[in-house]
């Protein structure tokens, strides 16, 4: 009997990823043209394959991330914030909440990096639950 994961990772290849994370990360007015941009995406990449690497960011997300890259973690984290802080407004949080089919009180405009980075994984497993759904 193979794991659950495993069988999800078959449907969902690592382009399929990579096109819903762009276009999520478009949808919430993120620009291309800052780092943080691509940084959340492979974090976000990571914090899905991986679940428990949301508990340790930097000590396991960031590491991977600097070293995809050849920069620090500093870096990496201070980039994320810069991205959303920028876009981050009442709005964005709607329509990330819209996107994700939540409901929540987003009372703070910008969420800490963390929150951001799980609630893109977390995007990724509603996508994962719709491919399986869609297949049965």
């Amino acid at each position: 009997m193979t794991d659950y994961k495993e069988n999800v990772t078959k449907i969902i290849d690592d382009a399929t990823i990579d096109r819903f994370l762009t276009s999520l990360l478009l949808n919430l007015e993120i620009p291309t043209r800052n780092m943080g941009f691509f940084f959340s995406k492979e974090c976000a990449k990571i914090i899905y394959k991986n679940p428990t690497a949301r508990f340790c960011m930097n000590e396991q997300v960031f590491k991977i991330v600097a070293k995809m890259y050849g920069t620090s973690v500093s870096k990496i984290e201070r980039s994320i914030r810069h991205t959303i802080s920028i876009t981050s407004n009442l709005k964005t949080m709607h329509k990330l909440e819209k996107i994700l089919n939540i409901q929540s009180s987003f009372n703070i405009i910008h969420p800490s990096v963390c929150e951001f980075l799980c609630l893109l994984a977390e995007a990724l497993n509603f996508m994962e639950t719709k491919v399986i759904n869609n297949n049965c």
